[in-house]
């Protein structure tokens, strides 16, 4: 299976809008579940180094967090590198990039199956993870959910409460250094919570899904009132210019949301269509 883009974890930008019957937007547009990777900006992360060189680095960080992760003779790992063409991914090596890619590596050992991603239009990184075993439920619970359901490390790191989310961006890696840092910073934080997730029980999977539906309904509110706000910009311009089929179009769309202001402006534009001849 090709590894797809980070917008498409479960969490992201795309499955928010789907989620509420919005269209989908720019599909780099990411919101990670949790940004808690403290990334500062210097004059050396300025310089943009080529996409071969920071795949390079991920892939030997990589390696170096698995290596301490261990896992025995049981244990897996595989990498590639993609990019969409032609209506497909393609695999690829990191030579050939020439446009926006996705280095993957995906992993299984001590309990745990894993997958970092590199790369996408803002070169942003991820790591998405799950017990290898169904979590045990209490007899009066609900049946065991997929044991393969992944969540991303922030996510982990809050459910287990073992530390907070600072507010920090985690893209834009646009040098070695910073991809290697960012690999670190993962590893650390995997090596601590391994042995936890791996033992994860339903109580924990819930807590997550809980938090992902709310942080979903709050984004895809958010996105719902911009677009809202714009509506309204075009509905003033067509209203000064006597548009009135126009604004009742743009303002009916969300006619249950609107300010007293705006639902005036509808009830005039109503009143004053209705006194136009029919086209």
């Amino acid at each position: 299976m090709p590894c797809v883009g980070t917008d498409w974890y479960p969490g992201s930008r795309v499955e928010a809008d789907a989620a509420v019957g919005c269209s989908p937007r720019v599909l780099h547009r990411v919101v990670h579940p949790m940004k808690f990777l403290d990334v500062t900006t210097t004059t050396h992360d300025l310089q943009i180094e080529p996409e071969s060189v920071r795949v390079t680095a991920f892939f030997a960080a990589t390696q170096d967090v698995l290596a301490a992760l261990g896992g025995g003779a049981e244990s897996t790992a595989t990498s590639q590198v993609t990019r969409y063409r032609g209506g497909a991914w393609e695999r690829i090596t990191p030579e050939e990039i020439d446009g926006a890619f996705l280095a993957c590596v995906e992993f299984a050992m001590r309990g745990i199956v894993g997958r970092f991603v590199f790369g996408d239009r803002e070169s942003s990184m991820s790591l998405t993870l799950a017990p290898t075993r169904a979590p045990t439920r209490a007899p009066t619970r609900a049946p065991t959910r997929a044991p393969r359901t992944a969540y991303h490390l922030g996510e982990w790191v809050v459910a287990l409460g073992s530390e907070s989310a600072p507010d920090a961006t985690f893209a834009w890696l646009l040098t070695a250094r910073r991809v290697q840092e960012a690999v670190a910073r993962f590893g650390t934080l995997l090596l601590s919570h391994v042995d936890r997730i791996a033992d994860a029980k339903s109580e924990t999977l819930a807590q997550m899904d809980a938090a992902r539906r709310l942080r979903l309904e709050s984004e895809a509110a958010y996105w719902r009132a911009r677009d809202q706000e714009r509506d309204e910009y075009a509905a003033a311009a067509a209203f000064r210019e006597g548009n009135w089929r126009r604004v009742i179009e743009i303002l009916s769309a969300y006619e249950a949301q609107l300010s007293a202001a705006q639902t005036m402006k509808l009830t005039l534009a109503r009143k004053r269509a209705g006194a136009l001849p029919e086209s």
